[in-house]
């Protein structure tokens, strides 16, 4: 679990704003062997603790300002994950995008833009890479 010193890693059934869609969220944070970014304190999210899982949001554009929305955010593969790291962007039911990780031990920053309508819209992030092992893509900053 998270120790309060900034290191380490726990499983949650949520936290604000985002869900699992299938079991459960895992958040690692600090000097953690296999998320380690080098910035002290920062936690990221793993999309996939025991197999391939996603995160999902709901969110409400209100009438009126419809358009254009950008989601950004930055992706990292594990330390200790040989196999690449894959995930999707699913808005709605549909894949808006598919995005493979590469690189170890940093960040690669990315953006999408979405037209989004007035009304609720569903946005999520899963792991479709890599073995369905518990070493899924990291996810920081969205």
């Amino acid at each position: 679990t998270l120790d309060g010193n900034g290191t380490g890693w726990g499983v949650f059934s949520g936290i604000t704003g985002w869900q699992p869609t299938v079991t459960e969220l895992e958040i690692q944070e600090g000097d953690n062997p296999n998320s380690d970014l080098g910035s002290t304190g920062n936690a990221v999210l793993e999309l996939a603790p025991s197999r391939n899982d996603g995160v999902e949001q709901t969110i409400t554009v209100a009438e009126g300002t419809e358009g254009i929305y950008r989601l950004s955010l930055q992706h990292a593969k594990r330390l200790d994950d040989a196999s690449d790291a894959t995930f999707q962007i699913i808005v709605d039911g549909e894949v808006a995008d598919t995005v493979t990780t590469t690189v170890r031990g940093t960040t690669q920053d990315y953006s999408l833009d979405l037209p989004l309508t007035a009304g609720t819209h569903t946005i999520e992030l899963r792991e479709v890479g890599g073995g369905n092992d518990g070493k899924g893509t990291l996810i920081d900053t969205v």
